[in-house]
């Protein structure tokens, strides 16, 4: 699999389900729509070990993915908060937008194929499809579908590319926290920077 095509899909994987607003509408409790929810809101608590436990990893070299996701999920999540403590809801969803985040109207619109044990669903406006699996008796990100076909090479740059990311943003959440940006937008320029230096097809 083309590296830079495997990065652009993952990035969207790791940070789908981060920085939603409040749902307009209920998927089933027991579906992978739900479960993107309920991933959410175990970001949105600040624990990496929760979020994890929705991504299905194999190995040891899917399991430090998951876990680099999950960093990636929980920072954004609290850059969400922060920004809209200082700049309210609207500037937040930018900011975390920036960083490649779908919301949760967009869970909503999403279409969704269940075929027994295995599932996708479906963004509006992407061109991949998230892959999940129901195991333990709940759905999960299918870490293993997802890198079907991937090097390790190119699973270990991710790793460490989505690492250089939930650092940033890290970073950029204790700037706006001590009042180092003058506006929201700024905010979200920071973050696309980041973003693009880190997943633009170029890199």
């Amino acid at each position: 699999m083309n590296q830079r095509l495997l990065l652009a899909q993952l990035i969207f994987l790791a940070l789908a389900s981060v920085g939603r607003g409040e749902p307009q509408t209920q998927p089933a409790a027991d579906s992978p729509k739900a479960a993107l929810k309920a991933q959410d809101a175990a970001a949105k608590s600040g624990s990496v070990n929760a979020d994890m436990d929705f991504y299905q990893a194999e190995g040891d070299q899917q399991k430090k993915l998951a876990q680099a996701i999950a960093e990636g999920d929980v920072g954004v999540a609290k850059l969400e908060k922060t920004v809209g403590e200082h700049f309210g809801k609207a500037l937040a969803a930018a900011a975390v937008r920036a960083a490649g985040t779908e919301d949760n109207e967009s869970i909503d619109s999403a279409s969704e194929s269940v075929n027994g044990d295995h599932a996708t669903v479906r963004f509006e406006h992407q061109q991949s499809a998230v892959p999940m699996i129901k195991a333990e008796g709940k759905w999960k990100i299918s870490l293993g579908d997802w890198t079907k076909g991937a090097s390790s090479n190119d699973v270990d740059q991710l790793i460490s590319k989505l690492g250089e990311l939930a650092a940033g943003i890290d970073r950029i959440t204790d700037l706006v926290a001590h009042d180092k940006f003058r506006s929201g937008e700024g905010v979200r320029d920071r973050v696309q920077e980041l973003h693009d230096r880190l997943f633009a097809p170029n890199h």
